[in-house]
């Protein structure tokens, strides 16, 4: 309890107490250990880290620190635990992407992922870098590379941007991933992509229908002589076939064959000169009575 002074005025409260009758403790949170107000008991100067309101006897909610809770954490602690109410640290790390004690900063350009560990690839589009979390180019790759990480090259007989185009047939080996750019075959200029004739050249391809034109024509031909022999062998068996039922044949002897043939001329004889001997004697008749 507070006594008047010779003056009949009440003094203040000690250091550390305030109220009407200084029966009441200030808090120990007040900013940098000054006294709170002798009257209300606020902290004049704010709060230490970790609290908050009038008098600092409030812990900060979550998701805030600092000096009169001012401050929110930056959301990427990991497993998306909050901030230390006091300092705002991470106390387990980072999300993935995130680095620093409060994890609210980015990985450094060209790094991603968990703990910033992981290094682009160096082949997004337009040289800009990956993002810091996954790592994916966001406008896409440059060319002569794809996957969402731009970090594989074109498959063989692919080139350009997105690996969409196919080398020229008319590379000798294999051609440059990028630009598509090989050593040409024989007969064509590398300008552009081999795809240009020199003059007084043959090319590979006229080269080679020739000995094309060659093996179609013996094939041909071959495949005619064997239809030959198949129908020369058949026609060979058929005749095989015909003289041996032919010769199963019982023969006819001469004196059967001789009987056949006497009889036949002997109906023949008869038959033609009764015909004649009949034409004749209806002539005479016809004269004698004329």
């Amino acid at each position: 309890m507070r006594n008047p002074d010779h003056s009949g005025k009440y003094s203040q409260c000690e250091v550390g107490l305030y109220g009407l009758e200084c029966n009441q403790t200030c808090s120990r949170q007040c900013l940098d250990n000054t006294t709170c107000s002798n009257v209300n008991g606020n902290c004049k100067s704010g709060c230490e880290e970790g609290f908050g309101g009038m008098k600092c006897e409030e812990e900060c909610e979550l998701g805030n620190y600092g000096m009169n809770c001012a401050f929110s954490c930056s959301g990427n602690c990991l497993r998306n635990l909050t901030c230390n109410r006091f300092s705002g640290k991470c106390e387990e790390g980072c999300i993935a992407g995130y680095t620093g004690v409060r994890c609210d900063e980015e990985c450094s350009p060209m790094t991603f992922g968990p703990k910033c560990k992981h290094i682009c690839s160096g082949h997004c589009a337009e040289s800009h870098t990956c993002n810091h979390v996954t790592g994916i180019c966001a406008n896409g790759c440059a060319d002569g590379y794809n996957g969402s990480l731009c970090d594989a090259k074109c498959v063989e007989g692919y080139f350009g941007t997105n690996c969409i185009r196919r080398w020229s047939q008319n590379c000798k080996n294999t051609c440059n991933h990028v630009s598509g750019i090989c050593f040409c075959s024989t007969g064509f200029s590398s300008d552009p992509y081999c795809m240009k004739v020199l003059k007084g050249e043959q090319t590979s391809e006229t080269n080679s229908k020739p000995v094309a034109l060659i093996f179609s024509v013996g094939l041909n031909v071959l495949l005619l002589c064997s239809v030959v022999f198949l129908i020369r062998t058949i026609q060979i068996k058929r005749k095989t076939e015909s003289r041996k039922r032919v010769q199963n044949v019982e023969p006819l002897t001469i004196e059967n064959s001789m009987d056949v043939h006497y009889q036949d001329l002997e109906t023949v004889d008869q038959s033609f000169c009764y015909q004649e001997l009949q034409t004749k004697e209806n002539k005479s008749f016809y004269q004698n009575y004329s």
